[in-house]
């Protein structure tokens, strides 16, 4: 662990608690009371170098490595100096830009849709199970909440686990789901990569170039899912009252 003192940890740190009464450190530092007291954790770099790294929040972290990637992809859209404009048809001077756009997009896709998978799993109270009965009739599968992470879909944490244990209604149907489904299409679309979708095609086409030039901001859409859920919350997460973008 380590004590922040009168510094405010990074809003995406995974802050374990604050002092109730202040601490002096080894060196003399006082730490006044209330500081947050950060969690680390130790990776080993080498054999014989160590790293100690402030442990972050899934969530956070994710989800603004999802926005910093579309922010960079936009740039480098809307930089009309690095554009060329023949016919009508706008190209980027530099090969290495354009496939830094769509490098970019594509991150932001996939990160967006991971930040929605940590939120799901950190919202699960560790005693909580989950029921679903089974499609011929003949019993009920029981989920714990570690076999909630590791085997049922996204969709089933969101559109029916996370309502029962946040008494939110089911995000199902509406357009934040709608949305939602959008960058799972993508992401899945990213993920699989099949032949057919990354084909040379022409404006109207459907291919995965042309779905992640046109996708919604994929940080805005898992953060208006996570929104959603949080809604009336009377305790937040650390990171989602210290959210940074508008």
């Amino acid at each position: 662990m380590e004590n922040q003192g009168a510094k405010e940890a990074d809003w995406r740190c995974q802050a374990a608690s604050t002092l109730a009464q202040p601490f002096t450190d080894q060196t003399g530092f006082v730490f006044p009371k209330g500081s947050e007291v950060v969690l680390q954790t130790i990776v080993r770099r080498g054999s014989n170098q160590l790293l100690a790294l402030l442990l972050p929040n899934a969530t956070a972290m994710l989800l603004d490595t999802a926005r910093e990637s579309f922010v960079r992809s936009e740039e480098l859209l809307n930089d009309v100096e690095k554009q060329d404009t023949k016919g009508g048809v706008t190209s980027l001077r530099h090969d290495s830009d354009a496939f830094d756009l769509i490098g970019y997009r594509a991150a932001s896709v996939v990160f967006a849709f991971c930040a929605l998978e940590a939120f799901a799993n950190e919202m699960l109270p560790g005693g909580y199970t989950h029921r679903i009965e089974r499609t011929d009739g003949r019993c009920a599968e029981t989920y714990s909440a570690a076999q909630i992470e590791r085997w049922l879909q996204l969709d089933t944490k969101l559109g029916d686990i996370l309502p029962a244990v946040l008494s939110r209604p089911s995000p199902r149907g509406g357009h934040v789901w709608q949305a939602y489904a959008q960058l799972r299409d993508a992401r899945d679309r990213v993920i699989h990569m099949k032949t057919d979708d990354r084909r040379s095609a022409g404006p109207d086409e459907d291919t995965i170039w042309s779905t992640l030039i046109r996708i919604a901001p994929p940080h805005d859409t898992a953060k208006a899912m996570i929104d959603h859920f949080l809604e009336g919350q009377v305790s937040l997460p650390r990171w989602a009252s210290r959210y940074p973008i508008s």
